[in-house]
């Protein structure tokens, strides 16, 4: 019922904004299918991921993981965000795959996505 409502929020209020703001193209591209409207009423403003400066700061040495699969979540780190959720598979995937996480971001959630990664012994 979530989506239903929704949905119908969607197809009523966006024809009526003058501009609708979206973070990608292909979600414009989604929604211009779902609600008819033109393409000169969305606008893309992508997600920020910080500064060159600040994600150098962190001085991530990518020659140093090697063969390893780098997976890198970028993001605010908030509860709606799901770093959790990633942070549970990849302590799955870890054991088979060999893979490494990268997690740039700051937000109220750092502590317990450190327990977490702890817990789960993904911390390195």
């Amino acid at each position: 019922s979530k989506r239903w409502i929704m949905k119908q929020l969607v197809v009523g209020m966006y024809p009526k904004a003058d501009q609708v703001v979206m973070p990608s193209s292909g979600m414009i591209a989604e929604y211009q299918t779902l609600v008819g409207l033109q393409q000169s009423k969305f606008k893309v403003i992508g997600n920020p991921i910080g500064s060159v400066e600040e994600i150098t700061a962190r001085n991530i040495d990518m020659s140093s993981y090697g063969s390893s699969q780098i997976i890198l979540g970028v993001g605010n780190l908030s509860k709606i965000k799901g770093f959790d959720v990633l942070i549970r598979a990849f302590s799955i995937v870890s054991k088979s795959k060999d893979c490494q996480l990268i997690i740039i971001g700051q937000g109220p959630e750092i502590s317990n996505l450190t327990k977490l990664a702890v817990s789960l012994g993904v911390s390195n």
